[in-house]
């Protein structure tokens, strides 16, 4: 109880802080000001499970050299967000390579170039039913989402738990926790697994209530039948129990078809953060706030777990205000280089017996043998290369 007290308390001082830097610097824009506030964090305890510090680039001295003769006309987020996130996210995939000696053999080196990847999972209870992996290409500036299905079996949960009995990979974080999932997904997939957030279902409808006033703009790609009300195909203002009911329902169509409203969703709080980022200091400092506020409070709560310090994130995103107000911002002009939210490919399946006490089918990658010495080219070969091609389009 203690630990959670100081991590609240931690939140708080967060929140505040984002909330105070961005109402300033947004005040200071305003009136011409040239100087804006820095965000400091107010050192704090550490919380029990330290995730690994990922520092952010601050070396713009080439930039400073030219910017007076030659205006950058790149994009802020171009300039500043891409660059510091990629630099962070190298060094990551670099400590995960010294400490893990199959990491490499599990990603793509190739396909994983200028990219980083996202893994967002739903949970219900300690299963991850909804899979998620965004992968951010930054030189074109757009993000892909691949999915797949939540039956399909881990070899790599049966060597966890040293048993030759078939799991799902839906059931690799409820046995080893995020680490399991990012080997699973890396195998699956070749991208490797830089940022995962692991979320309670019913987080969702808090996380709209509290971050975007209870409306958000979703494009439905069909109409979905619920057991309370129907959902028309098209676009539509949705609230939280609403968006939880829609990324929840399975009675119409396939796992499939989920994972694809369930991307709708995302796209809508996609959409909806890039107009707020883009509109003012003061709009773009709030967002970021709340945005805080809340996931500190849902990974206090324990309803949510990352695989990285949210500081990164927070501190990245409270620079990023500070740019708009320093610059005095206008979408128009360079734009904010919010990336395109593209294309979503779910991973192929085939169906291959019942086990009794799964009580279910469950699936397997097309000609994938799970008893194969090496998993990577003897089971998962066709998911990888499925999302290869995808990726490659």
């Amino acid at each position: 109880m203690q630990e959670k007290d100081k991590l609240g308390r931690r939140g708080f001082i967060y929140a505040a802080s984002l909330w105070g830097l961005a109402s300033t610097s947004a005040c200071q824009a305003l009136v011409g000001a040239e100087d804006a506030p820095t965000l400091t964090p107010t050192a704090t305890d550490e919380p029990t499970k330290t995730p690994t510090k990922m520092p952010i680039s601050t070396s713009t001295s080439e930039q400073s050299a030219t910017q007076e003769s030659t205006p950058d006309t790149r994009a802020l987020l171009e300039r500043y967000f891409y660059p510091a996130l990629l630099e962070a996210t190298l060094e990551r995939r670099a400590q995960k390579k010294e400490e893990d000696s199959e990491y490499e053999k599990r990603i793509d080196a190739e396909l994983n170039a200028g990219r980083v990847n996202f893994v967002f999972l739903g949970r219900r209870d300690l299963l991850t039913d909804s899979i998620q992996v965004m992968s951010l290409d930054l030189a074109d500036s757009k993000i892909d989402t691949v999915t797949m299905h939540r039956d399909t079996q881990s070899p790599e949960v049966s060597g966890f738990l040293e048993t030759e009995e078939p799991y799902r990979i839906n059931q690799a974080y409820a046995y080893g926790g995020i680490p399991l999932i990012e080997k699973a997904l890396e195998s699956a997939t070749g991208l490797s697994s830089d940022f995962v957030v692991v979320s309670e279902m019913r987080a969702l409808p808090r996380m709209v209530t509290e971050v975007f006033g209870n409306k958000l703009e979703v494009v439905l790609p069909w109409g979905v039948p619920t057991n309370v009300k129907y959902y028309p195909e098209g676009a539509q203002i949705i609230g939280g129990d609403d968006a939880l009911r829609l990324a929840r329902e399975r009675g119409y169509g396939s796992n499939r078809e989920r994972n694809v409203v369930q991307q709708a969703i995302l796209k809508g709080i996609f959409e909806r953060v890039k107009k707020d980022m883009s509109s003012s200091a003061v709009e773009a400092g709030t967002l970021v706030a709340k945005a805080s506020a809340f996931l500190l409070k849902e990974v206090v709560a324990g309803s949510m777990e990352t695989n990285f310090d949210p500081e990164f994130f927070f501190s990245l995103a409270s620079e990023t205000v500070k740019q708009i107000a320093e610059e005095g911002f206008d979408a128009q002009t360079y734009g904010f280089g919010f990336p395109e939210y593209a294309e979503g490919y779910h991973i192929q399946a085939e169906r291959v017996g019942y086990t009794y006490w799964l009580h279910r089918g469950i699936l397997r990658p097309l000609d994938g043998d799970p008893a194969a010495p090496d998993l990577i080219n003897g089971y998962w070969s066709s998911s990888r290369q499925e999302v290869k091609d995808f990726l490659g389009s």
